[in-house]
């Protein structure tokens, strides 16, 4: 039968290297081919490449990898293209000297695609930072612990094996262990273990997937006015590349202010299709923009000085519209209501000079002039306009220049900018322990509660000292202390939830519950939505995942890791427990009990693949008793399995 808990062949056998069984050669390949196409009508479905690498989460990024028209199906052709590219790849990241063998490959050069672009200058923007994160770690460990003494509040613990390993996984990759890594985790002995685990899954695929998913729906907002011009998701599958490629998150957040071009070749456009503010004119709203970007990249709500002088902090109008006027002549074709019907491909620019204005229906269309370039029209304010100006009050020179959002990008993303590196490492902190330092996290003002004001500053500098390497930043996160705190509370710090004396508790997110009950269950746990057929990818929203995200979603989605509440109602808690696909443990169960003959062996392999640990000897003894009451054992274990997914402590990342 198919082993889905087995891990994926080898720890840190990259996917390329899955791509070199397949690429020996051109007879090898027709060979796998025919092998495959049980049917024989000349193409490979997704089912019958599952049932011929016997491993379901692979067989998916193959089938994505290989099937480049999107037809549902891999020709002979797409199949031999594409599994000698990668070997190509896999075989140029072998070469290089020091390079991780269980690294991505170099984005190809040689089979030109939608994104080579854009994968080509990621590949060139590579952070590899060589400052020490366990140096880094002690100084987080360091500032926290000086907190914790002055409000004389212990800190609980180190959290055990079992602990960890689930929660970085669910942290750095989006789902639960494995069985098999939960084991070898838990039977090594090595004392680096933790800081190799880490490595281990920042150079996993799914790392960069995870970030994607948290990223993008911070991004793209959808709404009765921009939900057209976002009907495709290109920018996931970018951000993952960046991510995963370990781009300087600088390069990735110039790359989307910057952004032109049709979405589909230039997928950051889609920060500026969100701004669309009218569905009818497809246009983006440079207030729209601005209320993002300054709460994305800066951690400031700027659209609170948007009408008026924010009445309780130092922010103006004109500080709003002042960053509003580098975005005021960003414009967007193929973004309308009627482009979308036609299924028009939205086209981002930049571009001086005059602006339509719609009139009613009768009416002729006038074009009216706008505000001077570098400059925008308070649109409230008749009258009234902005010049482009920095958040501070410097205004920057902008005779001789045609287009202002560079300008705007490269004061941002500057080492000596005030904004970017600290809400960058609030907005990742808060990922890890539901929380920000500053919180709220993108209401980051000089009077905002600020709970470790040197820690932030501290890990600011360190972030941008690496030159905004995130892997490093996550490294000197997660090999601290206190990342790796038990969530158990002492009787002494019960009531701390300020200063990290022990981990918070996160409910997963839909995607997260998605991707950890399927790696549980060993196969999907929705139906694809009859539109979404054939679009379910690696983590991509589409097909199955896009129903049971939509089901499950909780606004806390949409920026992961914030709230630690419980965010299920009943309807989601009886189909937890009552869906076919979240009921059906069969394959989990008989792999078990293939296994294992043993009922001990075969409960706490439940344990270990559901919560990650060892079953206590009194939950074996209850657990036992129970088996032994159904004549079918299969069928009691899999009630047993069922009872374990639908306990909090599966639900929630702990």
């Amino acid at each position: 039968m198919r082993d889905f808990l087995k891990k994926t062949l080898i720890a840190g056998l990259c996917l390329a290297s899955v791509a070199l069984v397949w690429a020996a050669d051109e007879g090898g390949v027709i060979q796998r081919f025919e092998k495959a196409d049980k049917n024989g009508d000349g193409k490979i479905t997704l089912a019958e490449l599952k049932a011929l690498t016997e491993n379901a989460k692979r067989a998916q990024n193959l089938f994505n990898r290989f099937d480049k028209d999107g037809d549902g199906g891999i020709t002979r052709a797409e199949l031999q293209a594409g599994a000698q590219s990668m070997m190509a790849a896999k075989a140029a990241t072998m070469k290089k000297p020091g390079k991780n063998p269980a690294a991505k490959p170099e984005p190809e050069k040689s089979e030109p695609s939608k994104t080579d672009a854009i994968k080509s200058a990621a590949a060139t923007d590579q952070r590899h930072s060589t400052r020490d994160p366990i140096a880094a770690a002690a100084a987080i460990d360091h500032e926290i612990n000086l907190e914790l003494t002055k409000a004389k509040v212990p800190a609980s613990p180190l959290a055990s094996d079992s602990e960890f390993i689930r929660r970085v996984s669910l942290d750095l990759r989006g789902r639960i262990p494995s069985l098999s890594e939960t084991q070898a985790f838990l039977k090594n002995t090595g004392s680096d273990k933790r800081r190799k685990l880490i490595d281990e899954y920042l150079a996993d695929e799914e790392y960069g997937e995870h970030f994607a998913i948290i990223w993008y729906h911070r991004i793209a907002k959808p709404d009765d006015d921009n939900m057209r011009a976002l009907v495709k998701n290109e920018l996931q599958p970018w951000l993952a590349d960046g991510f995963n490629q370990n781009r300087g998150w600088d390069g990735i957040v110039k790359d989307i202010l910057t952004a032109t071009g049709d979405r589909q070749h230039s997928p950051a456009t889609t920060f500026w299709l969100s701004a669309v503010n009218d569905a009818k004119l497809g246009q983006p709203d440079p207030a729209k923009a601005t209320a993002a970007a300054s709460r994305l990249f800066m951690g400031v709500r700027l659209e609170c000085c948007q009408c008026h002088n924010h009445p309780f902090t130092e922010l103006k109008q004109t500080d709003f519209w002042g960053t509003a006027a580098f975005f005021a002549q960003t414009h967007a074709k193929g973004a309308t209501q009627k482009a979308a019907k036609d299924n028009a491909t939205p086209d981002v620019f930049e571009q001086a000079g005059f602006t339509e204005k719609r009139k009613k229906k009768g009416e002729t269309a006038e074009k009216t002039p706008p505000a001077p370039f570098g400059s925008v029209a308070i649109p409230f304010e008749e009258g009234q306009t902005v010049h482009a100006t920095f958040l501070g009050g410097k205004e920057p020179d902008v005779k001789g220049q045609s287009t202002l959002r560079p300008i705007f990008a490269e004061w941002l993303t500057a080492s000596s900018n005030p904004y970017f590196a600290r809400a960058a490492v609030n907005k990742l902190w808060a990922n890890f322990f539901g929380r920000g330092i500053v919180d709220p996290i993108d209401d980051m003002q000089a009077d905002s509660p600020n709970t470790h004001p040197a820690l932030l500053s501290f890990l600011a500098d360190e972030f941008a000292a690496s030159k905004y390497d995130q892997k490093h930043l996550i490294r000197c996160i997660c090999n601290s202390h206190v990342y790796q705190r038990s969530s158990q509370p002492t009787p002494e710090n019960k009531s701390d939830d300020v200063l990290y004396s022990k981990m918070p508790l996160k409910i997963m997110t839909a995607d997260m519950l998605y991707d950890s009950l399927a790696t549980a269950l060993g196969h999907q746990v929705a139906d694809a939505e009859r539109r979404g057929k054939g679009m379910a990818g690696k983590k991509q929203q589409g097909g199955p995942r896009q129903e049971f995200r939509k089901f499950f979603h909780a606004e806390s989605d949409d920026d992961a890791g914030i709230v630690a509440d419980y965010s299920h109602g009943v309807p989601q808690v009886l189909r937890l427990m009552n869906a076919k696909q979240i009921n059906d443990t069969s394959t989990t169960v008989a792999h078990l009990m293939q296994t294992a003959t043993k009922p001990d062996k075969i409960i706490a392999g439940l344990y270990a693949t559901v919560l990650s640990r060892e079953p206590t000897p009194a939950e074996i003894t209850r657990a036992k008793k129970f088996i032994a009451t159904d004549k079918d054992a299969a069928n009691a274990y899999g009630d047993l399995m069922w009872a374990l997914l639908n306990t909090s402590e599966f639900l929630f990342n702990h």
